[in-house]
């Protein structure tokens, strides 16, 4: 019989948040996560940059789409940081999966002293990669 694993391993927790310190790119992508996996479009746009292409619906809308996608804490790998943009490495691995860690980063802009996410890349790189999920399962059947 398969155990689901720690619930600590499927979402962001404060665990993971504490991690990182408050106002650094890394928390702030992991805020961003937790929003999502919580399905919490208002506190996921609010740490979007003021001028990402990105309306409150259409994360509304993606984080509907792409909710499977979000299931694990990421892992930080690593951070390259220009000014006042950041790129934050990370790879997820579905908890029990036996599938390799995928690599994902998420672009962020320094806004006084918070790190926002400066474009939508890594929302639409999940819900496309549920569609192409979705459209190969419809090609089987």
């Amino acid at each position: 019989m398969r155990r689901n694993p720690p619930r600590s391993l499927r979402t962001v927790g404060p665990e993971h948040l504490e991690e990182f310190g408050p106002g650094s790119p890394e928390r702030t992508v992991l805020e961003w996560w937790r929003h999502v996996q919580y399905h919490n479009p208002d506190g996921a746009y609010d740490l979007y940059s003021d001028d990402a292409d990105v309306s409150r619906d259409d994360v509304e809308r993606q984080i509907t789409f792409a909710a499977s996608s979000f299931v694990g804490a990421p892992e930080i790998a690593d951070v390259d940081r220009d000014g006042e943009l950041a790129t934050v490495y990370m790879t997820v691995q579905p908890p029990g999966s036996d599938s390799p860690p995928r690599p994902l980063s998420a672009n962020l802009r320094e806004e006084g002293s918070s790190w926002r996410l400066r474009d939508n890349a890594l929302m639409q790189q999940q819900v496309g990669r549920v569609a192409r999920a979705r459209a190969s399962a419809e090609g089987e059947t």
